[in-house]
């Protein structure tokens, strides 16, 4: 069975079999996909999904199998059965990723925001660099990327509003989930930086990032990083024009960002992203 809260927008491919796209086949809650089933697949990252109770789902299933193909989430909610698997799986990728190549892995993965206290149990020697960002670029940014990429992938119609409180949504909660857990980082192993400075002065940055969680190496590194960082100067963003209401709407909501990361409300009309 399927749930899609999108289900009157989605369209069946001609080839497909008629039993498939049978709205038979669709329940109306969420939930109800659940009910007896052996296992289930979570192939969507909408917010509405991590706000299920989860527990009362895997309470219904048969056997409570459920892969999170969209890392939706947090292994803190999981129980021990299931952060064992997650943190075997990662594990897994690390040692792959070590095996490849020699020295130290680093992964980029803006999901691990909300993984802090996982990932410290995982490795109690990992290094954190957190990048933060206006947060009018941020949204636009998203907003942008899901565009490109639903255009490309849907089957079902583009839902722009349906984007706009899902990227509020989980740029919300990946902050508040950071500010809540980066005390427990050892000092010394967490370096926050602002994305307007790293583009500014890249290799400045870079060096005192090297500097601040002691890493090895940057004598060797520096005239290869500024060689290749020289190599951006004719590089351009993507720029987009934020209309007015859209402003008032972030500048409101995220207030509470704007201030934590030391951002002013400016008010422009145009934002780099």
């Amino acid at each position: 069975f399927f749930f899609s809260s999108r289900r009157r927008h989605t369209r069946c491919l001609s080839d497909w079999s008629s039993d498939v796209c049978s709205s038979d086949l669709y329940v109306a809650e969420a939930e109800s996909v659940a009910a007896g089933c052996d296992a289930l697949v979570i192939a969507t990252e909408w917010s509405e999904f991590g706000r299920l109770d989860w527990s009362r789902i895997k309470a219904a299933m048969a056997t409570p199998i459920v892969f999170d193909g969209r890392n939706l989430l947090d292994p803190a909610e999981m129980t021990a059965e299931e952060r064992t698997i997650w943190k075997n799986a990662l594990l897994t990728l690390v040692k792959k990723l070590a095996m490849r190549r020699k020295g130290m892995c680093v992964m980029k993965s803006p999901t691990h925001t909300y993984r802090v206290p996982t990932l410290l149990e995982m490795f109690p020697n990992a290094k954190f660099i957190y990048i933060y960002r206006d947060p009018r670029a941020v949204y636009q940014s998203t907003i942008h990327l899901r565009k490109m990429m639903f255009a490309e992938n849907t089957l079902g119609n583009l839902r722009p509003d349906v984007w706009s409180e899902e990227t509020l949504y989980l740029y919300e909660r990946s902050v508040r989930r950071f500010e809540d857990t980066k005390h427990l980082i050892p000092e010394g192993n967490l370096f926050e930086l602002r994305f307007e400075d790293l583009e500014k002065t890249p290799a400045d940055v870079l060096e005192k990032l090297h500097a601040s969680l002691n890493l090895p190496g940057w004598e060797e590194a520096e005239p290869q990083i500024r060689k290749v960082i020289s190599g951006f100067s004719s590089y351009r963003k993507n720029s987009y024009r934020i209309d007015a209401a859209t402003i008032h709407m972030l500048e409101t909501r995220l207030r509470w960002i704007f201030d934590l990361y030391g951002y002013s409300l400016t008010q422009e009309e145009t934002a780099a992203a």
